[in-house]
């Protein structure tokens, strides 16, 4: 037995050949030959040249151990155990179940005069004849109802309206009976035949449900159905949801805001649906920052929909006062937990009635009611039920309120999202007023046809709003625009395919008046379904509220093929979206609605700075180029991005701080999360290697996924919300491709530049002045700087510059001084020995926060330059003016909350999928090469690989500038001194290096250990993914040229194995590591070497048994 040595990987080291000692003898003349240039490996490139072959590696003894052996297997077997439990279909859950009466249809050639006999049981009990005189029934009036002709109900019949205790199982065996009796008046009453289903399956079918009247087979002999129920069923089931509150920010309108004001917020919660509300105050917080880490837990009991119908109430108290009140909806907060709300106080001064802005994250997690916490309630044999949301929806809906309807009908000529078949799985989501709404995903089209209504109810924080006009414009302009978004869903929503903005004074202004109701159209046509057509069913009491169904006159906006906007994915035609919306209750007649400001933060406030930006630079480039001839003519100073609207916004809109959870409290963790959030290229950049989209942070954080560029806004965002100078860096790296990271100024005048794609700090000493205030004395030696530096006033001239144009290559050589004069040099106390720091970035051209861009000046190496942007307008170009900074600060709201991590149960679920996407892949490798393929299953062999992943990953938050070997000695960090040297930090990391030795001590003792099978040779590799797709996982691992050394062993022998371990990160972010791995025979000479080897141990300890 024989197990591989694990070295890492190292890093490729390529030598050009003219550096190599020079073998020609010396008497011979030497052969000029081309230089080999090394070849330049992408970073995602394995490079073979430096990894070692499997056959290379070393190779360590394998030691035999029973008693650990099955001490491993154990433990792997109690967690297992521990993960199945019992199975979720056996759990006893609560239900609401809710059966009514519509209507009866006669198919018989007899006139009716019938009711109905309804009651619940097992299958086996409504089968037993003797039970029928014992049950316990439900009857129904007695209905007319003429030969082959229909009786619709006017007022629906509850048969049974109650709570109910039972598991799916039972759910599926359990029926209800709804025997049909014939009244007599002379004789006895007699049974004409039932009509049964059960309550899984009404649970899985539409509210507005049909069942067939079977006949009594003793009465007759046929076996056609006598006629049909049409009844109402809800079968729904009752969860306990626990909703928390956390990282909750209030921001106050500048006008408004107080430094020494003590704010605090009340958070009040519905426990139930049409229930009481249980509130929940926080503590004081001074100012001008107001942030609570902790708002609030609640505990709310009902159903996923009536959830999503709810909505949260916020109080803002300042000084003991009532400052205002924010209404936010619960919407879909399981999947999208960011909740924002607009503060809000009733006044008779319109100017002050928006108070101010309030964000925070809302997780919601739920359970069955009757299920204890912690108990496994994922992989059920029995599918939980599931009634269609657009029926269900109609029974949530509350008539005191008023709503915005939006009618999808659908959409057309939409960007293919998935390549692989020239398609996409198309949803429509809509936001409005902080509520987000989404229908169903349609696979496979292009054209997607969703007829999908959405009520999104128009709520106002105070009732006294709806009398006062001037007010309730200001609130319902404080709602903003309706949203529109067009997804490709691949088990998430993945891929943008473009938005619609509508000004909801269009619908008072453009719209046509018409009739409409909430729930005729949706009834009409469940019953049109069910009906074949007969139109006075569209006036029955289907159970809803009245003034539900009620129709009302209104005006309707309708929007036919609205061009959809801001996908970077092309579309051969232009993609479009059909809809209409409308109010009901509609406002009254003499009711204005006010017009959105579009244009306050859009593309015309900073046109004049677009193009005064855009004129500088052609000409500083020209310039830079004369002087500089081996330049890059290509460069690109950005300044803007076009947002899903089609606006024109500069980029430091784009940077708003994070409110991250505890544990993303240090930088290190904060850059291993955005590591691990998915990396995507859009198609030009990847192609022109030219950024061309950014993406906001909330939408990053939502998809899970971005571009490098939006990685480092979201890293950018991050670390500010730390409370770290941040800025994003546009550049470029090798072969002009254009690149963005971050950086951040420290104390002692540091500058740290972090890379998104490795997680790896640069730090550059003595870079700025490291004064954060911007004092007078920091402008002073920037002045004092430029005055020893003496530099050439007319390098930019005309007549300069055509004579330097002219110059030959060896004429530049000769004038080489002349460069150092020159206010685009690089500062040549930076370039000096002590001060210079390699960077894997070519060129820097902008820089911004969230307040400012600065266009770089100055030399285009990042490592050779000053970053002192707001007190140095020689070397840095701002992109906003002072008369623009109100529309900037009017943009910066309140912190991100960052979303919770994903449940245990959903990252087992995503462990077992991995891994048997894995095992399908190697399998049909192996097969096309003509091997049967087995795997080891071994659970000691399972349990040690997951410990090392385990080990992995917390190798990668460890502190690279603060290194301690295993002799407990700092090691040297590479580059310039860490800023991060507190003592109590320092400190912090030697215990954790102190601790990661001891584990890999111990992982090296229990590696020998392992079970690997007699004569045979083990040997694995370990990966790790930003991704959890299992198509870019696959696609990775079949381009891993030592992977594909072990899919190529040509023996049917060989024995692979796997292991999966996902760590949860926040914002539903994951870690994915990955280990493959094979046993192969050893060959028959290194069996008998091995074997000589042992004998001789043996013999050898036998002589010296000491």
């Amino acid at each position: 037995m024989a197990q591989e040595k694990s070295t890492p990987p190292k890093l490729a080291k390529n030598m050009p050949e003219d550096s190599k000692e020079d073998a020609t003898p010396k008497n011979e003349p030497k052969t000029k030959t081309k230089i080999k240039r090394p070849r330049e490996m992408d970073p995602l490139d394995w490079d073979e040249d430096t990894f070692p072959r499997m056959v290379d590696r070393e190779a360590v003894q394998a030691k035999h151990n029973p008693e650990k052996l099955a001490e491993m297997r154990t433990t792997a077997k109690d967690k297992i155990k521990q993960l199945q439990g019992q199975d979720p279909a056996t759990f006893e859950r609560r239900w609401h179940i809710k059966l009514a009466l519509l209507g009866i249809e006669n198919t018989t050639s007899s006139d009716w005069n019938v009711f109905l006999a309804v009651r619940m049981g097992s299958r086996s009990e409504l089968d037993d004849k003797k039970n029928r005189l014992k049950a316990d029934f439900s009857f129904t009036k007695s209905y007319k109802v003429e030969r082959t002709s229909k009786k619709q109900l006017q007022s629906m019949e509850v048969l049974f309206n109650t709570k109910w205790d039972g598991s799916y199982k039972k759910l599926s065996q359990t029926e209800v009976a709804m025997d049909l009796w014939l009244v007599s008046s002379s004789n006895f009453n007699q049974i004409l035949g039932t009509a049964r289903k059960s309550l899984y399956d009404m649970g899985n079918d539409s509210v507005f449900q049909v069942v067939l009247i079977k006949p009594i087979q003793e009465k007759t002999n046929s076996t056609f159905d006598i006629g049909i129920l049409r009844v109402n069923a809800v079968v729904s089931e009752l969860l306990q949801f626990r909703i928390v509150a956390s990282n909750w920010q209030f921001v106050p309108r500048p006008e408004l805001q107080d430094a020494n004001a003590s704010k605090k917020i009340k958070i009040t919660v519905p426990i139930e649906a049409d229930g009481p509300t249980i509130p929940q105050e926080t503590s004081d917080c001074q100012g001008p920052r107001y942030t609570w880490g902790f708002a609030g837990e609640f505990v709310y009991e009902g159903t996923h929909l009536s959830l999503a119908m709810e909505a949260i109430s916020i109080t803002v108290t300042s000084n003991g006062k009532i400052q205002g009140k924010a209404i936010v909806s619960m919407g879909v907060a399981a999947e999208y937990p960011i909740a924002q709300g607009i503060v809000k106080t009733v006044t008779d001064n319109v100017n002050t009635f928006v108070q101010g802005r309030i964000a925070g994250n809302i997780s919601v997690t739920s359970k069955s009611l009757l299920l204890k916490d912690g108990m496994h309630d994922e992989d059920s044999s029995i599918p939980p039920p599931y009634q269609p949301t657009q029926t269900l929806v109609l029974f949530h809906l509350s008539p005191s309120l008023r709503y915005l309807v939006v009618e999808m009908y659908g959409a057309d000529g939409l960007p293919i999202a998935d390549q692989d078949l020239g398609s996409a799985n198309p949803l429509c989501r809509v936001k409005f007023d902080g509520i987000v709404q989404q229908s169903p995903a349609l696979e496979c089209t292009l054209s997607p046809v969703w007829n999908h209504t959405f009520y999104l109810p128009v709520r106002m924080p105070d009732d006294r709003i709806q009398d006062n006009d001037e007010l309730l414009a200001a609130e319902m302009k404080s709602k903003g625009f309706l949203e529109i978004e067009v997804w490709h869903m691949d088990s998430v929503p993945t891929e943008f395919l473009g938005c619609d903005k509508i000004d909801l004074h269009q619908i008072r202004r453009y719209g046509e008046e018409a009739e409409k109701a909430l729930c005729q159209s949706k009834v009409f046509t469940a019953q049109k379904l069910n009906a074949e057509g007969d139109a006075e069913e569209a006036e029955v009491d289907m159970g809803i509220h009245p003034k539900l169904v009620e129709k009302r006159k209104t005006k309707v906006f309708e929007a036919k093929r609205r061009k959809l906007e801001g996908s970077w994915l092309q579309s051969v035609t232009k993609a479009t979206i059909s809809f209409q919306c409308y109010f009901l209750d509609d406002f009254k007649d003499t009711f204005v609605y006010p017009e959105q400001d579009d244009t306050k933060t859009g593309a015309d406030c900073f046109n004049s700075c677009y193009k005064k930006w855009e004129n500088l630079w052609p000409q500083f480039i020209e310039a830079y180029s004369d002087w500089f001839p081996d330049t890059l003519k290509t460069r690109r100073f950005l300044c803007n991005y076009q947002d899903a609207s089609g606006d024109s916004l500069p980029l430091p809109t784009l940077i708003s701080p994070l409110a991250l959870p505890a544990s993303l409290a240090t930088p290190n963790r904060v850059a291993h999360w955005i590591k691990c959030t998915e990396f995507s290229v859009p198609p030009r950049q990847r192609s022109c290697a030219e950024i061309g989209t950014w993406q906001r942070p909330q939408d990053v954080l939502a998809l899970r996924r971005g571009s490098v560029q939006d990685h480092a806004v979201l890293l950018c965002c991050a670390l500010s919300g730390l409370g770290k100078n941040a800025f994003v860096c546009k550049g470029t790296v090798q072969k002009g491709k254009e690149h963005a990271w971050v950086m951040t100024r420290e104390q002692g005048g540091t500058v740290t530049f972090w890379e998104t794609t490795t997680g790896a700090k640069y730090h550059l000493a003595k870079r700025w002045i490291g004064d954060p205030n911007h004092k007078d004395e920091c402008k002073a030696q920037v002045e004092k700087r430029w005055k020893a530096r003496n530099t050439n006033p007319k390098w930019k001239e005309k007549g300069t510059l055509d004579i330097r144009s002219k110059m030959s290559r060896s004429e530049h050589l000769q004038t080489m001084n002349e460069l150092t004069t020159l206010p685009i040099s690089p500062w040549k106390e930076l370039y000096q020995e002590g001060t210079v720091v390699v960077v894997p970035y070519e060129t820097i051209e902008v820089v911004f926060n969230g307040f400012q861009l600065y266009g770089n000046l100055g030399n285009h190496h990042p490592s050779c330059i000053y970053y002192d942007m707001e007190d140095d307008h020689r070397s840095w170009q701002r992109l906003i003016s002072e008369e623009q900074m109100p529309a900037i600060m009017a943009g910066q709201g309140v912190a991100l909350p960052v979303g919770p991590t994903m449940s245990k149960f959903t990252v087992e679920s995503m462990q077992d999928n991995i891994e048997v996407e894995i095992k399908e892949s190697i399998k049909m490798i192996r097969m096309r090469q003509g091997y049967e393929q087995g795997f080891d299953e071994d659970l000691g062999l399972q349990e040690s690989l997951e410990q090392y992943l385990v080990f992995l990953e917390s190798e990668c938050t460890l502190e690279a500038d603060w290194v301690y070997g295993s002799d407990k000695k700092a090691k040297k960090p590479w580059g310039s001194p860490s800023p991060f040297n507190s003592t109590a930090y320092v400190e912090q990391c030697e215990t954790q290096w102190k601790q990661y030795w001891e584990q890999r001590k111990a992982m090296d003792e229990a590696r020998e250990f392992l079970p690997v099978k007699e004569n045979y040779v083990l040997s694995g590799l370990p990966l790790h993914f930003s991704s959890s797709d299992l198509k870019e996982i696959r696609k990775n691992l079949l381009s891993c040229k030592p992977l594909m050394e072990y899919f190529s062993l040509g023996t049917d022998d060989a024995i692979f194995f796997t292991c999966v371990k996902v760590f949860p990160m926040p914002s539903m972010v994951t870690s994915v590591w990955v280990f493959v791995g094979v046993q192969v025979p050893l060959p028959p000479e290194t069996v008998l070497e091995l074997a000589q080897q042992e004998k001789e141990d043996f013999m050898r300890g036998e002589d010296h048994p000491g």
